[in-house]
């Protein structure tokens, strides 16, 4: 039997998690890459001692995604054709009147990371600066059972709710699904489902199973390039700076509820990895005062983790570019809850570590 790891990134991948995370009492860690032209795993981390868990964080640990959940949204407006350089007013707050939005309390009210206006900015940057209330505005124009149509399409197999709230990532879904989801946008448009094995022979030399690679396309391939050109400005300058591995790449940061789940999912163009921090015994343990952070978000640890990862595995592999979209007839502009304010210089700013950074005081409300 031929299985599709790769020994040497999957010995990076754990080399890496263990140099992150190395105190008893930290958070755990699951890394899934995969080759987003195959679907073959490359490496994959699920915790620290299979032998004593019996629990793969990678694979059966569903946990909410955050902002990462974004990209899903961004994809829905580009099947729409909504015009990626429309510009978007985010208040620090906003109050959004949609009866699908309706929650036991009423209303659903949005914050900013930090409650703090992001200004007006193309809905790109939006998606690069991770933007909620420019985002609780997209929701509703795209429709909340569409971004769950078009996650499930990408590769999510865990269950959705067409709620509003799933744009800031209230969904619970596993490492593997964002790999797999992710690796569609870095293959252009054509999803692979994961694979584990190459080939299983009998003694005789008979082939018993021969992994199908070919996938199948569920994204215009110019709507797929919208969203990773989008996306490659959250590492350049968005949430997700420390990823920065100085080559052609794309992510998302993430960070649930209380800082009880962290994220850091991207690609190039021959690896997709999405790494997950938080604990895993208590899903609402926020992660504070973690090696030198007061607060774990998804563009600390796990955009570090991601970053020396990636560099390890990409050590003999050759650059190599990202597609550049048309822009031609994504001309369709958004639906505006808040009108447009004049412009502001002062993007939502990157949380940084403790010392520097700022606190959300209303989440889910982090990139």
């Amino acid at each position: 039997m031929d299985t599709t790891l790769d020994w040497n990134m999957q010995r990076a991948a754990e080399r890496v998690v263990a140099a992150h995370l190395s105190s008893p009492g930290d958070p755990a860690a699951a890394l899934v890459a995969i080759d987003p032209r195959t679907g073959e795993i490359r490496a994959m981390v699920g915790g620290r001692n299979f032998t004593q868990a019996k629990f793969n964080l990678a694979t059966q640990a569903h946990r909410q995604t955050g902002s990462a959940f974004k990209v899903f949204t961004y994809t829905a407006a580009m099947e729409k054709h909504i015009d990626p350089h429309a510009m978007m007013s985010g208040p620090p707050s906003i109050t959004i009147p949609d009866r699908r939005c309706l929650g036991p309390k009423g209303e659903w009210q949005v914050s900013n990371y930090a409650d703090e206006s992001a200004g007006t900015m193309p809905l790109m940057d939006a998606l690069a600066h991770s933007v909620n209330t420019i985002f609780a505005q997209l929701v509703v124009d795209v429709g909340p059972s569409n971004v769950a149509e078009v996650a499930h399409r990408m590769g999510i197999r865990s269950k959705l709710q067409s709620v509003c709230s799933i744009t800031l990532g209230s969904q619970s879904v596993t490492p593997m699904d964002m790999a797999v989801a992710y690796s569609t946008i870095a293959d252009r448009g054509v999803r692979h489902w994961p694979q584990a094995v190459k080939k299983v022979e009998a003694p005789s030399g008979q082939v018993l199973l021969d992994a199908n690679k070919k996938g199948t396309r569920v994204l215009n391939e110019n709507d797929a390039a919208q969203v990773s050109y989008a996306m490659q400005g959250v590492i350049q300058h968005g949430t997700g700076v420390a990823a920065n591995i100085g080559r052609p790449a794309a992510g998302k940061t993430g960070t649930a509820q209380n800082f009880q789940d962290a994220w850091f999912c991207g690609f190039v163009p021959q690896l997709t990895t999405c790494v997950w921090v938080g604990f895993p015994k208590d899903e609402s343990h926020p992660m504070h005062n973690i090696h030198g952070f007061a607060d774990v978000f998804g563009g600390s640890i796990p955009a570090e983790i991601w970053h020396d990862f990636m560099l390890a595995a990409l050590a003999h592999s050759p650059w190599a570019s990202l597609p550049t979209p048309s822009f031609a007839g994504y001309d369709v502009q958004p639906q505006r809850i808040i009108s447009i304010l004049p412009p502001s210089p002062s993007p939502s700013p990157s949380p940084s570590p403790s010392g520097g950074g700022k606190h959300c005081k209303h989440p889910p409300c982090k990139p």
